[in-house]
């Protein structure tokens, strides 16, 4: 099945970019962008195990919502955002906008 192949890499894909951000030099990051990248993480790992394409689509733009926040390009309001009540969104949230304006 070639849904089983594209599901762990899309997630792989997302972790990558959360794992990027959480350990990059010099990133600082505020208490609730901690946060926001483990739901993140978390959910890009629920996408990752996810049975069937609707599970992996879900799951992932839970993820992207948590990176991006409500004011993102990427962010979906049609999707659930997690991280509502934590901040921003992981990538406001980090102080060193050099650092964003990089990894970009």
């Amino acid at each position: 099945m070639r849904m089983r192949h594209i599901a762990p890499s899309a997630a792989r894909l997302v972790a990558a970019g959360i794992f990027v951000l959480s350990l990059a030099p010099g990133v600082a990051l505020a208490a609730s962008a901690d946060k926001e990248i483990a739901t993140a993480a978390k959910h890009a790992g629920l996408a990752g195990n996810s049975q069937n394409i609707i599970g992996v689509r879900t799951h992932l733009h839970h993820a992207i919502n948590c990176l991006e926040g409500p004011k993102g390009a990427a962010f979906d309001a049609k999707e659930l955002n997690p991280c509502a009540d934590l901040g921003n969104g992981a990538i406001p949230d980090t102080t060193d906008t050099a650092t964003i304006t990089r990894s970009a």
